[in-house]
C-alpha cells in the first residue's frame, strides 16, 4: 500500500488529518494507558489537550510529549471521584483554553497485584471510583 492510500477498514493509519486542529480534548487518566495514547494522538491530528491525572508528574511527563509532537497542552491534578476537584479541572480548563470540545474518560482504577483495603471496604470504594468523570460542563 502506498502511504497516501487510506488505512483498510479498522486497521490504525499513521497519517493525521488536522481533523481535532483547533479543538479542546480533556483526558482524564491522561498520564498513562489508553488516556495516554488519546492524548497524544489527538494532539497528533492538532487539538489541545488536558493531561488530567491523581499523578502530577506524570502528567507534566505527558504534555512535554505533547508539546514535542508540536500541540498545546497543560496538566491538571483532579481525582475524577471528587466533584469540587472536577468542577475545578472543568474551570481551569475553560481559564487555560476558553472551551471544552472532547471528553476522554480514561481514568479508572486497578488493583493487579495489590489490595489496599479489606475485600468489603475496596468492593464498596471501587463502585464509587468507578462513577466517573461527574464533571456539570456548562
Amino acid at each position: 500500500m502506498a502511504s497516501s492510500d487510506p488505512a483498510p477498514h479498522g486497521a490504525a493509519s499513521n497519517s493525521t488529518t488536522g481533523r481535532m486542529a483547533g479543538k479542546v480534548a480533556v483526558i482524564t487518566g491522561g498520564a498513562s494507558g489508553i488516556g495516554r495514547a488519546c492524548g497524544l494522538r489527538f494532539a497528533s491530528e492538532g487539538a489541545s489537550i488536558v493531561v488530567a491525572d491523581l499523578n502530577p508528574d506524570r502528567a507534566a511527563s505527558i504534555v512535554d510529549e505533547i508539546n514535542a509532537v508540536g500541540s498545546d497542552a497543560i496538566a491538571v491534578q483532579v481525582d475524577t471521584s471528587q466533584q469540587e476537584q472536577n468542577d475545578a479541572m472543568a474551570d481551569a480548563v475553560v481559564d487555560a483554553f476558553g472551551r471544552i470540545d472532547a471528553c476522554v474518560a480514561a481514568a479508572g482504577i486497578s488493583h493487579s497485584g495489590s489490595v489496599s483495603r479489606e475485600i468489603e471496604d475496596q468492593a464498596g470504594q471501587d463502585r464509587f471510583d468507578r462513577g466517573g468523570l461527574a464533571a456539570d460542563i456548562r
